[in-house]
């Protein structure tokens, strides 16, 4: 009986660690599709052009694609919990101060701190996996992989539902952060 019990909470805290895990990594996606629904209200916002609003989409996707290959190598060397840490505290304060952003010039620079932060996440949550799921490592793998893609289907319907206020899709993300960095910093502490 004593063996049930902590085979129990092995795949307790492993279902826990996955989810803590997901939550971060689905902040790329999201990111990235859920504000283009968002451009004609910066447009008016910000008394801009297409052309230029169209930036805090590419500004993101360039920054990120520069940020993960980095960050990953830096979670190599300095650790992935702390890189996944980081990158989730970046994206919360990020998506904090965003909303109150001057211009659209700080608005871009805060998507870009946004982008290197998720950029950090997902590398570092991708090596905490492969390093701490040994067996069944496909299938938690997979798990992540189906939860980023949902995300990024599911980004421009959350988007249109919050489109109302330029807080609101900016702060969607705090429970996802907020839960992730508990479980990975305070509950999870085998990692």
């Amino acid at each position: 009986m004593a063996g049930t019990g902590s085979g129990s909470k092995t795949t307790q805290y492993k279902t826990l660690f996955l989810i803590s895990i997901a939550l971060g990594t689905l902040l790329n996606p999201l990111n990235s599709s859920m504000i283009s629904i968002a451009i004609p209200r910066l447009q008016a916002a910000f008394h801009l052009d297409f052309t230029v609003v169209s930036w805090i989409i590419s500004s993101f996707y360039l920054t990120s694609a520069i940020a993960q290959p980095v960050m990953g190598k830096v979670a190599d060397q300095i650790g992935r919990k702390r890189v996944f840490l980081i990158g989730l505290l970046l994206v919360a304060a990020s998506s904090l101060i965003a909303p109150w952003a001057p211009t659209f010039g700080w608005l871009i620079t805060l998507r870009m701190v946004q982008a290197v932060g998720s950029g950090a996440i997902y590398p570092a949550g991708m090596g905490m996996v492969r390093h701490h799921i040994v067996k069944g490592q496909a299938k938690a793998l997979a798990f992540l992989a189906i939860f980023s893609s949902a995300s990024a289907a599911f980004g421009p319907t959350i988007g249109g539902l919050l489109i109302h206020t330029r807080l609101a899709i900016l702060l969607v993300k705090q429970p996802q952060l907020t839960t992730g960095y508990y479980h990975i910093r305070h509950r999870l502490c085998f990692l």
